[in-house]
């Protein structure tokens, strides 16, 4: 991951480069952080669920770098782009 922006909205940029698309950034809407481990800056995203809720989605991802990395997201939204 080269950067993480956390505001109303949490947003994620990627390097694709190597990878099998070239959409590089996604933007949880309307998002809380329920869990965020540190260092995830510099990692790669390994694997991920994908709960619907009431209200939008809960994003599980688990990220490896030095350790292995947990990011939980609840949103109302989830667009994955190209930037």
């Amino acid at each position: 991951m080269k950067e993480l922006t956390v505001g109303e909205d949490v947003v994620m940029y990627f390097d694709t480069r190597g990878g099998y698309n070239n959409r590089n950034k996604i933007t949880f809407v309307g998002s809380d952080i329920i869990k965020q481990d540190e260092n995830i800056v510099g990692s790669y995203w390994i694997y991920d669920e994908l709960y619907r809720m009431e209200s939008g989605y809960e994003a599980h991802m688990l990220l490896a770098g030095e350790e292995m990395i947990e990011l939980i997201v609840r949103c109302n939204d989830i667009i994955i782009e190209e930037e």
